[in-house]
């Protein structure tokens, strides 16, 4: 361990790099400071990079606030690196910022390609896995990028259980196509409460139209509970739509 601190002070960039790695491998507490050091001193985003990924490694507590320092950086990297570190940190309190980078992909400009910081990112959301996260996640659930989609039903689906009030929220007060992508999850958690949920409402006239209560049904079915049965069999006396039926 002394060498490789020693390392970390060397002029030699490709020495720093070698130490660098090595600290990472070993988790080399000891190295904070110096990687600190190096992190504030590098003016190149590839040389911050290197010293970043050492630190996402060791994961010392020391390097919170350099990386919460890098979460808008012009270079995509440098800010997917740190995005991703608020999950594992549990920085609750970058909540914001996460969305808003998911957010800003869906803009006219933007959304035809998931960024990395994008990922990164819906990654640290899922990581944080509180009720606000969670929440943060439901209202991306149509995101504009199919990529960046898949992303947050990933998580959600990963969420399981946790996630039903929130999807069912969507369900009540959602526009069609978010009930539609809610109904699709609530069929791959497959939790019998969010059978209930479903049903509810059907009954309740908030699925009235047949893309809807198609979804309704196909995830009614891969839920298995009697309720699901005997709603999947009501379904089959009263619907008229081909589709639906």
């Amino acid at each position: 361990p002394s060498a490789v601190l020693s390392c970390l002070d060397s002029e030699q960039a490709k020495i720093r790099l070698f130490a660098m790695n090595i600290a990472a491998e070993t988790g080399l507490k000891e190295s904070a400071p110096a990687l600190i050091k190096l992190a504030e001193a590098a003016d190149d985003p590839d040389d911050l990079i290197d010293v970043l990924t050492a630190m996402s490694k060791i994961r010392s507590p020391e390097f919170l606030p350099l990386f919460k320092a890098h979460l808008e950086h012009p270079d995509p990297l440098v800010a997917a690196i740190s995005l991703e570190m608020m999950g594992a940190y549990q920085e609750h309190g970058a909540l914001e910022t996460l969305v808003e980078v998911i957010r800003r992909n869906e803009e006219d400009d933007r959304f035809a390609i998931c960024e990395i910081t994008t990922w990164s990112a819906l990654g640290a959301l899922g990581q944080l896995g509180s009720e606000d996260s969670l929440a943060a996640l439901a209202s991306l659930i149509h995101h504009k990028n199919p990529t960046a989609r898949r992303g947050v039903h990933e998580v959600l689906i990963e969420a399981g259980s946790r996630a039903l009030p929130h999807l069912d929220a969507i369900l009540t007060s959602g526009a069609s196509g978010e009930k539609i992508m809610a109904l699709y999850l609530l069929g791959m958690i497959g939790d019998r409460k969010g059978g209930s949920h479903i049903i509810s409402a059907l009954d309740k006239g908030l699925l009235d139209q047949a893309n809807m209560k198609f979804a309704a049904y196909e995830a009614l079915g891969q839920m298995p509970s009697m309720q699901s049965l005997v709603s999947l069999v009501d379904g089959l006396e009263h619907e008229q739509d081909p589709l639906a039926l």
